[in-house]
């Protein structure tokens, strides 16, 4: 194999990333599923488990075991709805009130709600984490390039789930300093920043199906 055949794959997801730097709903998109995955699958992974133990008390586990089918019969839910409704005309607005619903799910957890209100939001939760699936994949489908969208679809799980295993990291970190709904509480705020930020940028608050980006 030559050197430029060996060099051939790093050059494909460096035009993938050229691609999506140029495209400013990408880049900004893809720039909020780092955030989500680093703050909000983070917090799933670690603060989840320890609030099961602590409302569980000796049944932690078959409670856990039901916040996860809480979590999963929510996204099941949203998808069922978005499949008969469709995304809507502008998935950016969209995929931003998901992110101020998450912020605003996080901040109620961290009041301490009752088992079943736990539960409850659990459910609120993996439905907000289905539509802004959707929505996020709509957009990729939308402005990326044919000829790149694979790469660009790679650089997106990469940007989710890769800074997932960052955020778990420090996630366990500052639970181990502070309670865990502290915790959740931080990552709240930091959701609520990153709405006010990503709105008034507006590169994805101006995304529509059909037109692109409106002016």
């Amino acid at each position: 194999m030559s050197a430029e055949e060996e060099k051939r794959p790093h050059a494909l997801i460096l035009e993938g990333l050229v691609q999506t730097w140029r495209r400013p709903a990408l880049r900004e998109l893809i720039a909020l599923m780092a955030f989500n995955g680093f703050v909000h699958i983070g917090v799933f992974l670690v603060v989840l488990p320890l609030l099961a133990a602590q409302y569980g008390g000796g049944r932690g586990v078959s409670y856990y075991a039901t916040l996860q089918l809480a979590f999963i019969a929510g996204t099941v839910a949203a998808t069922v709805t978005m499949l008969h409704r469709g995304q809507g005309q502008q998935p950016g607005r969209g995929i931003l009130m998901c992110l101020l619903y998450s912020a605003a799910l996080l901040v109620a957890i961290s009041f301490g709600p009752t088992p079943l209100g736990l539960i409850l939001l659990c459910a609120c939760w993996g439905a907000v984490a289905a539509a802004a699936a959707a929505l996020g994949r709509a957009i990729v489908q939308l402005f990326a390039p044919a000829e790149y969208r694979s790469r660009i679809i790679s650089i997106y799980q990469l940007a989710l789930f890769g800074s997932a295993a960052l955020g778990a990291l420090a996630a366990g970190v500052l639970s181990e300093f502070a309670a865990p709904l502290t915790t959740l509480l931080w990552a709240g705020i930091l959701s609520l920043l990153a709405f006010a930020l990503v709105a008034w940028s507006g590169a994805l608050r101006r995304v529509e199906l059909g037109g692109g980006e409106s002016r």
